[in-house]
């Protein structure tokens, strides 16, 4: 069972990521919730996390469109 700081469901920035496929690599356990809130876009490795995973986009349109969406900053 996750822990509090901790969510299953997927943000729609997770969506997005290039390494998100039906779950993030990075937190097989959940995705934590300042990153789900959108509070972190997660551009950086994370001390507790799988990998060295971080957002990245599959190609530049894809990082414009979520930007565009108000998604990442």
């Amino acid at each position: 069972m996750p822990s509090q700081k901790t969510i299953i469901e997927w943000e729609p920035i997770c969506q997005v990521c290039a390494h998100y496929n039906l779950g993030c690599p990075a937190f097989p356990n959940g995705i934590p919730r300042d990153i789900w809130q959108g509070e972190d876009e997660h551009r950086t490795v994370r001390d507790g996390q799988v990998g060295d995973f971080v957002l990245t986009f599959a190609s530049p349109q894809d990082e414009k469109n979520a930007r565009l969406l108000g998604l990442i900053r």
